[in-house]
């Protein structure tokens, strides 16, 4: 089994305290990941290798059903960056949906790598692009089996060389120290060039909530309740058809209905114990 140790920064600390709140810290925006010292433990250290390796970091994708956290775990590798000093503090983290130009190409490529006047109709002055725009942090290109054939081979030659041209341009050859996520929920090999993904060393697949242990399942169902700021919110209609609204806090009948939810029986709770909150 590998092991991940932890590399103090400094050579010498002020005190104890201080070591063990770096060592604590650790990695701390990932942990709000379900998973991430479970199933996920070595798809994170994964991630945490392609984004502090010199000098831009590798691209990765994130490929899995829709809903099961891959946006969200794009956002945290941002966090982790900027947490370790690996990007400015407001360095920028942009996200283009590739679905959204499925049926326009060429408006995705313009807005991707950018344009300059004249390059087609409308383009009444130069623009730069997400590529450019996104310099010097991240840029998450979500929904990327959109990309059609053409830009797959633009990116595969940005991230060969770490150069691009606008749309329409000849002759200026531009540079942006960008590191790119990419997210899919799609088959990879059959989906995309295979020039494209040689350019995408590593690949994290997120499974299923119903493909994770019982212990994962639990933990999200206990955060949907916990994570909510005022309880769950209802709202019901009185006789005169306006709206009111009512809070319900979390009760120990809630938390032990999620724990059979998942398989796990709760005897330390009594009917009579449970009918009470907390």
């Amino acid at each position: 089994m590998r092991r991940s140790f932890f590399v103090p920064k400094l050579d010498v600390y002020p005190s104890l305290a201080a070591l063990e709140h770096e060592q604590t810290a650790r990695n701390n925006v990932f942990k709000s990941f379900i998973g991430s010292d479970q199933s996920m433990k070595e798809d994170i250290d994964r991630i945490i290798t392609a984004l502090a390796y010199p000098p831009n970091g590798l691209p990765f994708i994130l490929s899995g059903s829709t809903g099961v956290g891959k946006s969200y775990l794009a956002k945290l590798s941002y966090e982790y960056c900027v947490q370790e000093g690996i990007l400015k503090a407001h360095a920028p983290f942009l996200t283009l949906n590739c679905a959204q130009y499925y049926h326009n190409p060429e408006l995705l490529s313009s807005n991707l790598f950018g344009y300059v006047k004249g390059s087609f109709t409308g383009a009444v002055s130069d623009m730069k692009g997400m590529l450019e725009a996104a310099d010097g942090g991240i840029l998450f290109l979500d929904e990327c089996h959109r990309l059609d054939p053409e830009s797959q081979e633009k990116l595969f030659s940005f991230m060969d060389t770490g150069t691009f041209q606008r749309m329409g341009d000849t002759s200026a050859i531009r540079r942006s120290n960008v590191r790119l996520v990419f997210a899919t929920t799609e088959d990879l090999q059959e989906t995309f060039l295979q020039t494209f993904m040689r350019r995408i060393p590593i690949a994290v697949t997120v499974p299923n909530l119903n493909d994770r242990s019982k212990i994962e399942l639990r933990t999200h169902i206990y955060q949907a309740f916990i994570n909510e700021p005022n309880g769950s919110i209802c709202r019901s209609r009185s006789a005169r058809g306006s709206s009111t609204a009512c809070t319900i806090t979390p009760t120990k009948p809630m938390l032990v209905s999620c724990d059979r939810m998942c398989g796990f029986f709760a005897p330390a709770f009594s009917p009579s114990q449970t009918a009470s909150r907390p």
